[in-house]
């Protein structure tokens, strides 16, 4: 005996893509676990350490902003093409990098725009410079559920070494 269906396929596909579309949408205004974190952060240093560019841009959301600050002193906020530009040209140009973390633990959490704000110190190890510091970073889930890094500061910075 044949089931008879009184509903159209179009309705139940709209249906379900806006069921998934508020899903993914709700994914993205809750705050991120420790877990989570450390396991993205973890991720973020491999791809430095092992001149993985294009993982570490990945990383990053296209609405990012970026504070760099140089060791004269001066300060610079970059967007995602700019920041993107900065780093391959850095990352390109060391030798032996090696970037870890420690101490990380979550800051804040922002209901409003869903962005984890976390606190590490960062330590940039390679051959010509080596620092640690305070890095400050907020952290969202984009809609496609991968964690992204919407906001980025040294803080402060220690060279290493000589």
């Amino acid at each position: 005996m044949r089931k008879e269906y009184t509903g159209s396929a179009i309705e139940d596909t709209k249906t379900e893509s806006k069921t998934e579309q508020q899903t993914q949408e709700t994914q993205t205004n809750e705050q991120l676990s420790l877990n989570e974190i450390n396991n993205f952060i973890n991720e973020w240093c491999s791809y430095q350490s092992n001149s993985n560019i294009q993982g570490y841009l990945n990383c990053y959301s296209r609405e990012f902003t970026g504070v760099k600050r140089t060791n004269s002193g001066k300060e610079y906020i970059y967007d995602y093409s700019k920041w993107a530009e900065d780093r391959s040209k850095m990352y390109q140009s060391a030798e032996d990098l090696s970037l870890s973390s420690s101490d990380l633990f979550i800051k804040a959490f922002s209901e409003k725009d869903g962005l984890t704000i976390i606190e590490f110190e960062q330590y940039y190890i390679s051959r010509k410079y080596s620092d640690r510091g305070t890095k400050i970073m907020k952290l969202k889930k984009d809609k496609s559920g991968e964690i992204k890094i919407y906001f980025e500061e040294l803080l402060n910075s220690q060279k290493l070494g000589d």
